[in-house]
């Protein structure tokens, strides 16, 4: 698994690490100011390397001495330092994250800062399109979906099941290799079959990783393009509000994971239609980008609701995957009301946390103070 970290934010952690030298000089000029030891080995390092430097201009046989003599002050002196700072300069003092030591990266995962700074950055410039927070590849719950064969669904060959336990599957490869993986897929099919939740949850995996995601509907484009079209030909318009429009539109176009939700729902003209074409053929063309599309319309309709060029791209560029069944918001509705428990990532059942500290409350007051098991009135009068 790759992790990434953005241009906008390491330039955050050099700033940092800038920051940190810096007071790391401080508090060794504090360290000679107080400390005679140390005074007293920076100024034989002083000394010593003036003789070096002389000695290796008139040449001769101290030089190797000198040289000798230089190194292992330099050593000392190193080591003294050392010594001292693990003392007086705790991680918490000199790091503004201790876990990271300010560089992104924290047991081999993006470090929780590095997410804080991407959300301070992207609220700052006000183009943020994150995913809905709830969906996630460790909640998906593959008990949702029916494991059994219809023959009109996906023409009986498959189970919804065993489709969507194959896009999952395939979605932790693609958290594991991107970019160096598929990238553009469209998921269709009617609604509450788990489309939008799958790619939201995908490109939240890969967010989590450092990479730049957007997610938006296909209406809200609509509406972006219609915004910019209109500011760009008023003469009146607000200079701010024109640059933040334009701002959220290359966003979309340079983010490194894009997700266009419910295409196909917009009601758009051949203005927007040239605006999509115009952002698909961008992203396509980019190697190092992903873009995530889900729709209710089987790819070949797409000819018929938009024009060809959409419809060719579609089948062209994209890797498309139906999702067929009942619907999962329905089913999750049912069961709920039935109290039926859904499972765990490792098809365990999921019991509520109130029902778990009820049972541990009962079973703590079944015990006396030494854990053992309390005897009951009746047993104690029966000498068990």
């Amino acid at each position: 698994m790759q992790v990434h970290i953005p241009s906008d934010i390491k330039q955050v952690y050099q700033t940092r690490q800038a920051e940190n030298q810096a007071r790391l000089d401080r508090y060794r000029q504090d360290f000679l100011a107080r400390d005679p030891e140390l005074r007293a080995l920076e100024r034989s390092y002083r000394e010593a390397g003036a003789s070096y430097l002389l000695k290796s201009l008139q040449g001769g046989a101290e030089l190797e001495a000198a040289r000798a003599k230089l190194a292992q002050l330099q050593t000392q002196l190193g080591q003294a330092y050392q010594a001292k700072e693990a003392r007086l300069l705790a991680p918490e003092d000199l790091y503004t994250c201790p876990l990271c030591q300010d560089t992104g990266l924290y047991q081999g995962q993006l470090c929780s800062c590095a997410l804080e700074i991407r959300n301070q950055l992207e609220r700052q410039k006000g183009i943020s399109f994150p995913p809905p927070p709830e969906a996630s590849l460790a909640h998906f719950d593959l008990d949702l979906f029916s494991p059994q064969l219809d023959p009109q669904i996906y023409k009986g060959q498959a189970s919804p099941r065993q489709v969507a336990e194959n896009l999952y599957q395939r979605s932790l490869e693609i958290l594991a290799n991107f970019p160096h993986s598929d990238r553009n897929f469209y998921f269709f099919g009617k609604p509450g079959t788990g489309k939008t939740y799958l790619a939201a949850a995908l490109a939240n995996g890969l967010r989590a990783q450092g990479y730049s995601v957007a997610f938006i509907r296909s209406m809200a484009f609509v509406d972006l393009t219609a915004q910019v079209r209109v500011l760009d030909r008023s003469f009146s318009a607000d200079r701010t509000e024109k640059q933040v429009a334009h701002e959220r539109l290359q966003f979309l176009r340079q983010a490194q994971v894009l997700v266009l939700d419910d295409l196909g729902s917009e009601a758009g003209n051949d203005a927007s239609y040239n605006d999509l074409i115009a952002l698909l053929d961008g992203r396509v063309q980019n190697p190092e980008q992903m873009t995530l599309l889900t729709g209710n319309l089987p790819p070949l309709d797409f000819s018929r609701r938009y024009d060809e060029r959409l419809g060719s791209r579609l089948l062209g560029a994209f890797l498309a995957f139906p999702l067929e069944g009942p619907d999962l918001r329905m089913e999750l509705a049912r069961r709920t009301q039935k109290g039926t428990p859904r499972r765990d990532q490792n098809g365990l059942p999921r019991q509520d946390q109130n029902e778990l500290q009820r049972r541990a409350q009962m079973e703590a007051s079944r015990q006396d103070q030494n854990g053992l098991p309390r005897r009951t009135q009746k047993g104690a009068k029966s000498g068990l």
